[in-house]
């Protein structure tokens, strides 16, 4: 039996063999004869990785070297898959791991094979990599190590890094990872493609680091960082790959690691070790730090930091210790000919700074200094000389791009100033020259005065006009002017346009300034067609008297763009928007906050329309430019980015990343915003929210709480912001099954609403569907359906018969229909539904695929169950592949089918379909989500009708500790799984257990649905 591969051991096989395969003959068979002496087992071991390195495979020998692999950026890299591996297998292709089908090898690691591989069977087809490790390494410590590997990538969710999808053992006992495929490029091939320049080379860096230090926060160094692992998308979005010799900074947290203080098997690349790696000294998050220098150094130079003049391991290794690496600005114009040992096909300086569409003078200008500082800090020897931490290191490159001083440089009062003088040139050049022309300044303003003096007083004039003019509207509202008539806002509104637009007629100036002011004020109270009709009215005006500028035309524009956006008019709101967005260019440059938010409304089009990937596509564009801005981040225009990302991230169910954007938003506000800032509220709740959403209610509360204070103490009980914060909170209650308390909130919410909007306001039917599922939780269906129809009426009269939000009415008043039995009337409303979204969404809507999914589940009820399994494959063809489809709605279509084959006694066909289902709501959903668990239960119904009883008890009766646990007794949900435990235990012959789940049956139906 072999001996185990102990750290020592490794070393010791890695010594030998490089020796040995130098030589040959009679020569190698010596030294082996000599190194390998009384140890038969080291014998073979060498043995078998000479005999692999020559079939010019992959070998151990690349294990033992640290050329791990790429886990997944071999998988993903098309294009540029491994030269050593073949496109096939012999004995693979074809095979079948778990629902996978092997196609062919696109790469080679130190631990495992990586495959490309189709899922194909009945509920799907999905292209994605497989890693299954290498048949012939039965080493414990080395299985240990690829099972941590797995258990690794399961703790990362971050947009950054590759995603995790299943992972398992193969029936022959094969261990396998399962990941999403990325199509990308190496970032320095990605870089060097697209010509980018620095500065945008230092932007996409930041985002590696931004997924880095993610990574180190959830306890892992990766440990392995280069360009290889690094892909960068068609999007331009960075994707962190490879954690194959990651590990987790809590070794107990990690089998196979050899201790605290040590590499182990000193597994690395060594073009990108840091020192402290190559010496097998302490891995800390220190060790990526350092490889991220090496990286920024590759992609700002095109050079590797250290020259060596021969190609072997050992040369490098004494180089990463002892040598100190060449300013970029110095390698950037290095011979190609200092290359030709570490590149294979080494490039000019003049090739170099075209790729970076620069010339080379200018290039060594624009890397010495800051630049030179911030790449060797972090390639210091010693780790407690380099960056503490990688968002230092991003800091400073933020720092840079802003103009700031480093932390990388010292602080001297030169270099200060200089930074200043940089940030604020024209500033400073304007002093200079005002001291030298003090005198001819003070004989042209003295020429000047008479003209200043008249400005001011036609700016007087203006102001006094405009003061007059508000002075006379407010009169209007005083009780005695009233005669004891209660003016509403809205009221004083209406006054204030009448008399704008018939009594500045003579003063175009003062009248266009105060209908703009007049339609953001109706903008706030909702009320769009006048806010529309004062904003064109304005427009007009601007057109006519040629207006102040293109600035004040893009912030008209802009106001218009958001209104039509509010009125669902997507095309035309897009149209303006983008002209708006012109002006702003035109009158800002690219780079400017009104750039930002005008980005952000484009943004906004895009979500309301359901094209969520296109929409987050434009937010990060957004945040793009935010990040070149003065203050950057912490600007008003990256928070309110941050904001609407979070907000886009909740409604795909992508709570993880909508907590992070939306703390962002929250610290950055809380940084620039007076302490009860409207805006703070805003954001606060949004996190609430988010938390909410993800089942996180412990972590809700707390905000949404505070959401509401805040909006109490600013604006009082009669505004609409404090009703929209009345109804977070109850959305909170309701879903954590307390409609009691949601109950009064939303009925104080409907009231504020009404007095401040009048009973004919589209925003009524919002609330008024609130009210109506609170009502059906509380078993009040019939009062329910009563206050639905009075919704559906409100936004028809309202918003016409057209509108998506008489959609969303339709589909909730059948769905109340439906819990009271009333069959024929909620199969009319849903077809009204779908009809309706058919004809104003298209065919092809995820919202028509959903329409489609709710009337085959009636059906089911109906037994109308071949209808419905129509339907329902309809939907899935819909959903499949369409990246705007909430992963959430696509697993409530694949339950549904997956139930009704169940129920119909094709449990083999339904099985697939609710493993899928559970595989995409465990990707979005909390791990005790109710959706989460309803779908596992329904899953353990199908391998109970399959006689599979020890895999179906562990997995239902798991699902239905979080159903008790989550909702409240007697919710038609909980009912259903509780039926579900007295089939399983009926099956197991616990006759106790299954008489006291009917003794919980027997208790009554309750409200609610599954």
């Amino acid at each position: 039996m072999a001996r185990p591969l102990d750290p020592e051991r490794w070393q010791q096989l890695e010594r030998i063999f490089e020796a040995a395969r130098g030589l040959q003959g009679d020569l190698r068979r010596k030294h082996l004869d000599e190194a390998c002496a009384g140890d038969p087992d080291l014998r073979q071991r060498v043995a078998d990785l000479l005999r692999e390195d020559e079939s010019g495979e992959e070998s151990l020998a690349d294990q033992v070297r640290g050329a791990v692999g790429s886990l997944l950026g071999t998988a993903s890299r098309l294009g540029s898959a491994d030269p050593g591996a073949s496109s096939t297998e012999p004995g693979l292709g074809g095979t079948l791991i778990g629902p996978y089908r092997l196609e062919d090898v696109i790469g080679r690691g130190g631990m495992g094979t990586v495959w490309r591989a189709v899922r194909d069977d009945e509920a799907y087809k999905k292209e994605v990599a497989i890693k299954l490790m290498h048949r012939g390494l039965h080493d414990p410590g080395l299985r240990a190590r690829f099972a941590a590997e797995r258990q690794i990538l399961a703790t990362l969710d971050h947009s950054g890094i590759a995603r995790l999808i299943d992972g398992g053992t193969s029936a022959s006992g094969t261990p396998y990872v399962v990941m999403e495929r990325i199509e990308g490029r190496p970032i320095d091939r990605y870089c060097d493609a697209g010509r980018l320049g620095i500065e945008a080379r230092l932007v996409l860096f930041r985002q590696v680091c931004d997924a880095v230090s993610y990574a180190h926060r959830s306890l892992v160094v990766h440990r392995d960082l280069k360009p290889g692992n690094i892909l960068v998308t068609a999007e331009g979005v960075p994707k962190l790959l490879d954690f194959g010799i990651a590990k987790l900074v809590d070794p107990s947290g990690q089998p196979g690691e050899a201790g605290e203080t040590t590499t182990g098997l000193r597994l690395l690349t060594p073009e990108y070790a840091s020192p402290e790696q190559v010496r097998g000294g302490t891995i800390t998050t220190s060790c990526d730090v350092y490889a991220l220098g090496v990286i920024l150094y590759e992609l700002l130079t095109g050079r590797h930091p250290y020259r060596r003049t021969g190609g072997d391991r050992l040369e490098l290794e004494r180089a990463i210790c002892e040598q100190e690496p060449e300013r970029p600005s110095t390698a950037v114009s290095r011979d190609p000919q200092d290359d030709r040992t570490t590149a294979p096909n080494p490039v000019s300086a003049d090739d170099i700074s075209r790729a970076r569409d620069s010339a080379t003078s200018l290039l060594r200008k624009r890397l010495h200094g800051d630049l030179d500082n911030i790449v060797l800090k972090a390639l210091r020897k010693e780790p407690a000389d380099r960056y503490a931490s990688v968002d230092l290191l991003s800091e400073d490159i933020r720092r840079h791009l802003n103009g700031m001083p480093v932390a990388a440089r010292p602080a001297t009062l030169r270099y200060r100033t200089g930074k200043f003088v940089s940030r604020h040139r024209r500033g400073i050049g304007a002093a200079t020259a005002g001291v030298i022309l003090v005198v001819s300044l003070a004989v042209f303003y003295a020429a000047r005065l008479s003209e200043a003096r008249r400005r001011a007083e036609a700016e007087a004039r203006s102001s006094a006009r405009v003061s007059d003019f508000l002075v006379d509207l407010f009169r209007s509202a005083d009780p005695m002017e009233a005669r004891g008539e209660a003016i509403s806002a809205r009221q004083l509104l209406d006054r204030g346009a009448r008399r704008i637009q018939s009594g500045l007629s003579e003063d175009p100036a003062i009248q266009e300034r105060l209908l703009r002011t007049m339609a953001r004020a109706y903008l706030n109270l909702s009320a769009l067609d006048p806010s529309l009709d004062l904003t064109d009215a304005a427009l007009a005006l601007e057109e006519r008297t040629d207006g102040e500028g293109p600035a004040e035309r893009a912030a008209l524009l802009r106001l218009r763009g958001t209104i039509l956006t509010g009125m669902a008019r997507y095309d035309e709101a897009r149209t303006i928007l983008q002209t708006a967005l012109q002006a702003a260019r035109e009158a800002y440059g690219p780079r400017h906050e009104e750039v930002v938010y005008l980005g952000n409304e484009l943004a906004q089009v895009d979500e309301m329309e359901g094209h969520y990937p296109a929409a987050e596509k434009a937010y990060l564009e957004s945040l793009h430019v935010s990040d070149s801005l003065p203050g950057a981040p912490d600007t008003l225009a990256a928070a309110d980015t941050h904001n609407r990302l979070g907000s886009l991230y909740i409604a795909l169910g992508r709570h993880d990343e909508a907590i992070q954007r939306l703390k962002e938003c929250v610290r950055v506000r809380q940084h620039l915003l007076e302490e009860n800032a409207v805006e703070k509220a805003v954001c606060l709740s949004r996190l609430g929210e988010a938390y909410r959403e993800k089942g996180d209610y412990v972590s809700a509360e707390p905000l949404l709480v505070e959401d509401l204070r805040l909006s109490r103490e600013i604006l009082g009980g009669d505004s609409r912001t404090t009703a929209d914060s009345l109804l977070r909170l109850a959305s909170l209650y309701k879903q954590r099954g307390e409609p009691g308390r949601a109950l009064p909130l939303v009925e104080e919410a409907l009231s504020i609403d009404t007095r401040v909007l009048g009973e004919a306001h589209p925003r009524l039917a919002d609330v008024l569907n609130d009210l109506a599922n609170v009502l059906e939780d509380l078993g009040r269906t019939e009062e329910s359906v009563t206050v639905q129809r009075k919704a559906l009426s409100t936004a028809t009269a309202a918003l016409g018969p057209d509108h998506p939000a008489v959609a969303t009415n339709l589909n909730n008043l059948a769905s109340k229909l439906k819990a009271l039995g009333r069959y024929e009337e909620a199969e009319t409303m849903y077809r009204r539904t779908l009809e309706l979204d058919r004809r104003t969404l298209g065919e092809k809507h995820p919202y028509v695929a959903m329409d489609l999914c709710n009337l085959a589940v009636l059906y089911m009820s109906m037994r109308r169950h071949a209808e419905a399994e129509r339907l329902l494959r309809e939907a899935l063809a819909m959903q499949d592949g369409n990246p705007d489809v909430n992963p959430d709605n696509l697993a409530t279509t694949l339950t549904s089918l997956g139930n009704l084959l169940v129920i119909t006694g094709r449990a083999a066909l339904g099985e697939p379909f609710l493993r899928r289902a559970v595989q995409e709501r465990a990707a979005v959903a909390a791990p005790d989500s109710v959706s989460l668990a309803t779908s596992r239960s329904l899953l353990g119904r199908a391998l109970l009708n399959q006689g599979r009883l020890e895999e179906t008890r562990s997995l239902m009766e798991a699902s239905y500790d979080v159903l008790k646990a989550k909702l409240p007794a007697g919710h038609i949900t909980l009912r259903r799984a509780t039926e579900r435990m007295v089939d399983l235990y009926e099956a197991l012959g616990d006759t106790e257990k299954a008489a006291a789940m009917r003794d919980l049956l027997a208790q009554g139906p309750g409200q609610g649905w599954e």
